[in-house]
């Protein structure tokens, strides 16, 4: 029986472990998800948030950011590198001209968010590490995000908050908005893991049982072959 449940366990735990990757969760109503898209600015509407996946599981090294602490907000920016292996997402917004109301919402994520990617100069040096495939950016002054008037951006956790202006006006034509959190464990990493805990479960169990005397009882080792 031990045998049995030691395969088992195996066996759950590769089939939970192959289905991890890094994903966008759950968004507000003014956000929409989307696949990624071959031209980000096609399509857009200002009236919401477009969100999207990027490249997962990358390994990046001394990447500049605006917001490299959790929690942080844009109002008090907290610029740096960041360096290890992250997941990649976007957040766009196209700008309209004749609404001046704030769009208002939330991201949610699988991990806790590492580091935000906004200023122009920072998503253009990105974008071919962070960038899913197929995905061309246009790399313009004139994107990114800027804390005018209201708006911000706001880290807590595994959930981005952002305030953004709807009316762009002079000071540029679309957010966009670049979140590296952490990424989920690799399958081999999570099977592994978990493989070693039961194999210290099951070690630990033995070590603390006293040998038992021959009683003709049928018992299971793990091959699975019985022997009395």
């Amino acid at each position: 029986m031990r045998g049995m449940t030691l395969l088992a366990s195996a066996a759950l735990i590769s089939s939970l472990a192959g289905s991890a990757t890094g994903a966008i969760v759950a968004w507000s109503g003014t956000s929409r998800f989307v696949s990624p898209p071959s031209a980000p600015r096609n399509g857009m509407s200002s009236q919401v948030a477009t969100i999207w996946d990027e490249r997962q599981g990358i390994t990046i090294s001394a990447l500049q950011a605006e917001l490299t602490t959790n929690p942080a907000i844009s109002w008090r920016p907290t610029p740096g590198t960041v360096s290890g292996r992250v997941d990649s997402h976007m957040l766009t917004h196209t700008g309209s001209w004749v609404d001046f109301t704030p769009l208002k919402g939330w991201v949610t994520f699988d991990n806790p968010i590492v580091a935000v990617i906004y200023d122009f100069r920072s998503l253009n040096a990105s974008d071919a590490l962070c960038g899913p495939p197929g995905t061309t950016y246009q790399q313009v002054p004139l994107r990114g995000f800027f804390a005018s008037g209201g708006s911000f951006l706001q880290v807590n956790g595994s959930t981005l908050t952002f305030e953004l202006e709807r009316w762009h006006g002079q000071f540029y034509d679309y957010s966009e908005i670049r979140i590296l959190t952490a990424p989920v464990p690799t399958p081999g990493g999570l099977a592994a893991l978990g493989l070693a805990g039961v194999l210290t479960g099951r070690r630990r169990r033995s070590a603390t049982q006293s040998p038992r005397t021959h009683t003709g009882e049928s018992s299971f080792d793990l091959d699975g072959i019985c022997r009395s």
